[in-house]
């Protein structure tokens, strides 16, 4: 883990304090995207501790889908 973690809390829940209730919540529903894309990356490795092809490809699965999902809107 490093600052990124802090930059990604600094820069989605902070603002969303200050721009209303609809957008603090859309910000919460992407930092929690980011905080299961975080979970996966950190513990996919534990079980041997290296990362596999198939979670590899699972973490970037997801990343896809929370893309798509902010470039539709939806």
């Amino acid at each position: 883990m490093n600052s990124n973690s802090i930059n990604l809390v600094g820069g989605l829940v902070i603002p969303a304090l200050f721009v209303g209730t609809g957008a603090a919540m859309r910000a919460f529903a992407d930092f929690g995207w980011l905080a299961v894309l975080t979970l996966l990356a950190v513990l996919a490795p534990l079980r041997q501790s290296s990362l596999n092809r198939i979670a590899g490809a699972l973490i970037i699965g997801v990343y896809v889908i929370f893309v798509l999902r902010l470039v539709i809107g939806a």
